[in-house]
């Protein structure tokens, strides 16, 4: 089980997956944490899309902060 770094709340499926586009490092950090560093930092990270379905109304509140790349397979 792992945790965001941010808040050390534990991170879903989706979540465990994305990485930064750029390095492909892992972001290890929750889509809230994701959304509120996207404010001062623009974010570019992909994750698996088959895993979205739980976070799918959630991603979609943060798409303007976080660009998510939503086709990309691990």
């Amino acid at each position: 089980m792992s945790r965001c770094q941010c808040c050390d709340k534990r991170l879903s499926d989706y979540e465990l997956t994305l990485r930064h586009a750029m390095t492909n490092e892992f972001m290890d950090t929750c889509m809230d944490c994701l959304s509120e560093i996207a404010e001062s930092v623009p974010l570019m990270v992909k994750g698996r899309k088959d895993l979205l379905v739980s976070m799918e109304d959630h991603a979609s509140s943060v798409d303007n902060e976080i660009e998510l790349d939503k086709d990309q397979e691990m």
